[in-house]
């Protein structure tokens, strides 16, 4: 368990100094003026991974092989920039320890914040806060197939293939996966993705030489703020995509010398990759490309210089994304959901809408989210009345940048969710846009018109305030919360080497069992609690993970009763269906009773309507059809033959 445990926690510093050489790598190519520190170079480093993933899992090559051959020449890269400034190493030790020497108070501080942030990461290396349904159906089984098959391959069936993600957080966690095992997949998120952005901040305020003490306190709080972990899927990793380029965007005039073509790439790779990391980013990603060219245009005092960039930009971003939208488009039937099609997604079927209501319960439900999300909304709603009126200069510009960027994708959440987990989903975006803001005013970069003698390092700290009660009020209990993020249980830390397995030796022969039912190439229908689990190389597997979701035209009959179902299946020549009946596929008939009322949004409705059908019509199917297999709590059935 503890060889496990160092591993993993390894192979995590590893592939972040790889991100580091790769982030060195762009540094040199596009923008060999101004160097970057190592928090833009971890950042980088990761937007080129996702773009890099893109293209492998195009080509089918991705393999455990393949993603620790990029790694290691991603350390080596590292490894080679540093032995050529050697010659500077003695001097920036000898500064070094001058500085311990002189600033005994502020370097203590400063071991025990580096510290509590190791702490951070090591609790993220083996956490086992996973959605049994998210996680387990679909999130987990994305970079197993990768890593096994490589490439995402089709999943037609797969309502989260089709809509959450392209697939650049799934490769993250092919990369993590590649030399750890499942229970190391938060490493991604809040192992990684945390100490990204923790980089990226720590960066700019000593780039902007804020008072130190200041700056502390910034980190301190990043320190403890937790991301509401709702599954694995991106947050930190794209909190820290977003601070990148809000740091690129109020640097812009840095640029402005390079080449268009440089500073196009420069603005397409983290765009493009926060578009592959999750799909409801896409919003906020057009809202930050047109902002910053806005920015840029306003800076310069004319659009001419600008168009050039601008439109090779626009054809960047096509092409980073391309590789990821092809493999889409031979799984689900779209390029990109919904914006070039809704493909095989259940809405272009009728089978559930995107509805927005304007009933009575609705009202109030958006207004408890608000309210409930109250405390983190607030600062956006300050930065919106700074803008009018209040601030002048060139903060004003980027206060826009981040206003419209973050509101635009709250609005969309809030229209389509209905004000549903509006605090969960909304972290990765509002968050390093406070937190930027916050950065920004520390350092100075506010002037405030209508009150000239305010100071805007005031604001800042106003602002971490607010970040500090926002994101440690998870159901107003802060010690709860503090403990979350310690990933204590029962007064102890479970650090990786008191954790059971996350899969039992019984579990892993009954997945292995179930697969051997079923002949070697043939396709199965899978309604399973842990997706993952199965050989993907042995049988090609749909993953059902949200029936109704997503399905081969003419789309699953879900109101047409269990014959219709069966029909449906053998026409597509799909004769395998799998099913883990004894915890309902960690989707039971009680735990979602309270969506099936009439006042639930209508989406949600649909889906747990559409859920309990296919499992419903599943277990009617069982007693005219074959079982097969059958280990007392799942079973998988032949459609083909029926029972005499």
């Amino acid at each position: 368990m503890l060889v496990q445990y160092l591993t993993a926690f390894a192979w995590g510093i590893i592939v972040l100094l790889a991100f580091i050489g790769y982030g060195r790598l762009i540094n040199v190519i596009l923008s060999p003026g101004k160097k970057f520190d190592i928090g833009m170079q971890a950042a980088f480093g990761l937007v080129l991974s996702v773009i890099v993933g893109g293209i492998l899992n195009l080509a089918s090559v991705i393999s455990p092989l393949a993603i620790q051959v990029f790694i290691i020449f991603g350390v080596l890269l590292l490894f080679f920039s540093l032995i050529k400034n050697c010659r500077a190493w003695p001097m920036s030790a000898r500064k070094a320890f001058v500085f311990v020497k002189e600033n005994k108070f502020f370097s203590i501080a400063t071991a025990v914040i580096v510290v509590i942030i190791l702490a951070r990461y090591s609790f993220a290396v083996s956490f086992f806060g996973f959605n049994g349904a998210d996680d387990f159906h679909g999130y987990m089984s994305f970079p197993a197939k990768m890593l096994q098959t490589g490439s995402l391959g089709n999943d037609p069936f797969s309502e989260r293939r089709v809509e959450s993600s392209l697939g650049g957080q799934y490769f993250l966690h092919a990369i993590i996966l590649s030399a750890t095992s499942f229970k190391n997949l938060h490493l991604t998120d809040n192992g990684l993705g945390y100490l990204i952005l923790i980089l990226l901040l720590v960066g700019f305020l000593r780039e902007k030489k804020v008072d130190r003490y200041l700056g502390m306190g910034a980190v301190l709080v990043m320190t403890v703020i937790v991301s509401p972990v709702l599954n694995i899927t991106a947050a930190y990793t794209a909190a820290a995509v977003i601070f990148l380029f809000f740091r690129l965007s109020y640097q812009v005039l840095e640029f402005k010398n390079n080449s268009p073509l440089r500073n196009a790439l420069m603005v397409a790779l983290p765009l493009s990759a926060l578009c592959a990391l999750k799909s409801s980013y896409i919003i906020v990603s057009v809202m930050l490309f047109v902002g910053h060219y806005f920015i840029y245009f306003r800076s310069l005092g004319s659009f001419r210089p600008l168009v050039k960039e601008f439109f090779i930009a626009v054809a960047a971003v096509f092409i980073f994304l391309f590789p990821w939208m092809l493999s889409l488009l031979a799984s689900s039937g779209t390029l990109l959901y919904p914006v070039f099609g809704l493909g095989y997604h259940g809405t272009a079927y009728g089978a559930f809408k995107h509805v927005i209501q304007f009933d009575l319960y609705s009202l109030l439900r958006f207004c408890f989210e608000g309210f409930n999300s109250l405390i983190t909304l607030l600062p956006l709603v300050v930065i919106g009345a700074m803008m009018h009126g209040l601030v002048a200069g060139e903060g004003k510009k980027l206060l826009w940048l981040i206003f419209l960027s973050s509101s635009a994708g709250v609005l969309v959440l809030a229209v389509l969710m209905g004000g549903y987990s509006l605090y969960y989903y909304s972290f990765a975006y509002l968050f390093p846009g406070i937190l930027f803001t916050a950065a920004v005013s520390l350092a100075g970069g506010l002037q405030f018109r209508s009150f000239p003698n305010f100071n805007s390092r005031l604001l800042g700290l106003m602002i971490i305030i607010f970040l500090f009660g926002a994101y440690l009020q998870k159901d107003l209990i802060v010690i709860d919360n503090i403990k979350y993020s310690l990933n204590i249980d029962g007064g102890r830390p479970k650090i990786g080497l008191t954790n059971s397995d996350l899969v039992s030796e019984g579990e892993l022969k009954q997945y292995s069992d179930l697969q051997k039912a079923v002949p070697v190439g043939e396709t199965i229908i899978a309604r399973l609690d842990r997706n993952f689990l199965f050989d993907f190389k042995r049988n090609n597997v749909y993953i059902n993970d949200t029936p109704g979701g997503a399905s081969l035209p003419p789309g699953i009959p879900l109101r047409s009763g269990s014959e219709a179902m069966a029909d449906y299946f053998l026409s597509h020549n799909l004769k395998y269906v799998a099913y883990s009946y004894g915890n309902e596929a960690n989707f039971s008939r009680v735990s979602v009773s309270g969506m099936l009322k009439a006042h639930v949004n209508p989406l949600l409705r649909a889906i747990s309507e559409n859920g309990l059908a296919f499992q419903d019509y599943t277990m009617e199917l069982s007693k005219t059809r074959k079982i097969i297999y059958d280990d007392g709590k799942n079973f998988v059935l032949d459609l083909s033959i029926k029972n005499k």
